[in-house]
């Protein structure tokens, strides 16, 4: 999407020029927010780190180096902010032993986002928002860790039925989503999936 000049005066307003994958985007007025173009989405399983490890903090100098406007972070820890001016939501008490903060999934925005808890039904693992106020219109944002080959979960019915039924439960989730909130869908996570040979998830 190419955003046009609409005043050369002080309060610059950007408005929209093209269309996106064949959408048109009903945009707020961007007096308070920068142009953003494109749309930055980054996705990073930072493998349970912890406030007060020395890779904490490189995770945070990563993203902020990074910039993206919407992060989702899994195995992380509801402190690991990648902007201190970012808003975030994150999913609940994690299903296994976990220290205190730590989450399966959060989610951070640069603009105010609103969990949507009723529309998940795995809390511990996956989080629902809605951001309102973007240049690209409202969007809708999942984040999700799906089941893997030596999921816990797994010891019963197995790694493929469990995969199979929980991903059925998440999209039943995404079409609630759809259905009351008419807006763009963004899913990422750990979708723990074999999509290529280096390593094999069981999935």
């Amino acid at each position: 999407m190419r955003w046009r000049r609409a005043s050369s005066r002080a309060n610059t307003v950007y408005k929209p020029t093209t269309e996106f994958n064949g959408f048109h985007f009903t945009t707020p007025e961007m007096h308070e927010f920068p142009p953003v173009n494109p749309l930055k989405i980054s996705n990073w399983n930072v493998e349970r780190v912890l406030p007060g490890q020395s890779r904490f903090a490189r995770i945070q100098s990563a993203c902020f180096q990074i910039e993206s406007d919407i992060w989702f972070l899994t195995e992380t820890h509801q402190d690991l902010a990648p902007q201190t001016e970012y808003f975030g939501i994150h999913s609940g008490e994690p299903d296994r032993d976990s220290s205190f903060g730590e989450k399966w999934s959060s989610i951070w925005s640069r603009w105010p986002i609103t969990p949507l808890k009723d529309y998940v039904t795995d809390k511990s693992r996956c989080v629902a928002g809605l951001i309102e106020n973007s240049p690209f219109g409202q969007l809708l944002v999942y984040g999700t860790v799906l089941p893997w080959n030596n999921d816990p979960r797994a010891k019963v019915k197995g790694s493929f039925e469990t995969y199979s039924e929980n991903l059925t439960i998440q999209k039943n989730d995404w079409k609630r989503l759809r259905r009351d909130f008419p807006h763009t869908l963004i899913v990422a996570g750990d979708f723990n999936q074999s999509l290529a040979p280096a390593h094999y998830y069981g999935s």
